[in-house]
């Protein structure tokens, strides 16, 4: 079978997508689906990492399919892609933007190739956690044209810059490390297993909750995810890092300290999302399809063994069956009396301390089993 000539080898640690954009300006000069069309490829598949029609981009220029498809974002189910053996969600793809980093594609011209045949795009750069550069320590650069092909990642077209103009906007850039949860995302899709309990999640269960944990200890209960930057959510990947790292015990010492800040900045009528922030809608909506039950299981464990409530109180989208702790006016609701009269009752008994007479009594614990006595 005759192939295209010249041969343009894949790059390792690149997508199937970034290795076509290049065979069609190599070989036309031209853009990506026009060359794809003479192949009797649908961009659609390229874009999908279709088994096939990566195999067939592969027989007609003899690349080893093998790493080719090895590094595919393959969809698998609606909005729904894996990436070597890793499920990922749309929300996990960097999607329609591009990111990339200057200083890599002026190394990438260096090659000797024509510059739209040497720049290419990386598989790690499709993933959102992977926010920066671990070659120059510098944040990637997220860009989109706002057209249609968008979502084609043409370099070429979407960063149609000279090398001295990349090299400026390098040499402008932050220095930054990357995360630790970057570095553990980028080595579990090498197959690493390094962490047994988040090894257990989902990918990304395991990353959004890390960073979920870190946005609220490090910008506060009021954060709103979508008012987060990419270097906020970066910042949150290093702090809930800290915690969810050391698997339960440390998700569990995150919880404990957002109760602290908590309890700290408010006096009574603490709602659960002035405590949890952002982690308490996204877990008690039980209209979420996504298997979020290993993480709720941690989380509604620690509030059942740390916080007040009464039968039948949905705690991250379960009723409570039998609450550890309740607070006089939770019970005396419960119970049709006045707060006052359960108060001074429970005063006489000592199960609570006699300062409380005067006070609110809402955020006293005692265990329902002394108040039932």
């Amino acid at each position: 079978m005759a192939h295209l000539f010249p041969f343009l080898p894949f790059n390792v640690d690149e997508t199937p997508l970034s290795w076509a954009t290049r065979l069609s300006a190599l070989h036309t000069g031209g853009r990506l689906v026009p060359f794809l069309n003479d192949l009797g490829i649908s961009y659609l598949s390229i874009i999908a990492g279709a088994t096939d029609a990566v195999t067939r981009l592969c027989d007609a220029t003899g690349q080893d399919p093998a790493p080719v498809l090895r590094n595919a974002v393959q969809k698998i189910g609606k909005r729904s892609y894996s990436l070597r053996g890793q499920v990922l969600s749309a929300e996990m793809l960097v999607t329609p933007d591009t990111r990339f980093c200057p200083a890599c594609l002026v190394a990438d011209s260096r090659s000797g190739l024509p510059v739209n045949a040497a720049r290419y795009g990386r598989v790690s750069w499709r993933v959102k956690t992977i926010r920066t550069c671990p070659i120059h320590d510098m944040p990637l650069i997220a860009r989109r044209l706002g057209q249609w092909d968008d979502k084609l990642s043409e370099l070429a077209v979407i960063v149609p810059e000279s090398n001295d103009a990349l090299q400026g906007l390098a040499e402008l850039a932050a220095k930054r490390s990357p995360s630790p949860l970057q570095n553990y995302v980028l080595q579990r899709i090498d197959g690493a297993k390094t962490h047994p309990w988040l090894d257990s999640l989902s990918l990304e269960l395991a990353t959004t909750m890390t960073e979920k944990l870190g946005a609220i200890l490090t910008f506060g209960t009021d954060a709103k995810p979508r008012e987060l930057s990419e270097a906020d959510w970066d910042a949150a990947g290093v702090a809930g890092w800290a915690f969810s790292s050391r698997d339960e015990r440390g998700v569990c010492e995150a919880l404990a300290l957002m109760q602290k800040r908590a309890a700290i900045t408010r006096t009574n009528g603490i709602r659960k999302a002035d405590i949890f922030g952002m982690t308490y809608p996204w877990l008690a909506n039980r209209r979420t399809f996504k298997d979020l039950e290993p993480v709720r299981t941690v989380f509604r464990a620690h509030y059942l063994a740390t916080m007040t409530g009464l039968p039948d109180d949905l705690v991250f989208g379960q009723p409570i069956e039998e609450p550890k702790f309740s607070t006089p006016n939770k019970i005396a609701t419960l119970e049709g009396v006045d707060p006052r009269t359960l108060r001074n009752v429970l005063v006489g008994k000592g199960l609570v301390p006699a300062a409380s007479e005067e006070g609110a009594c809402l955020c006293l614990l005692y265990t329902s089993d002394a108040a039932d006595e």
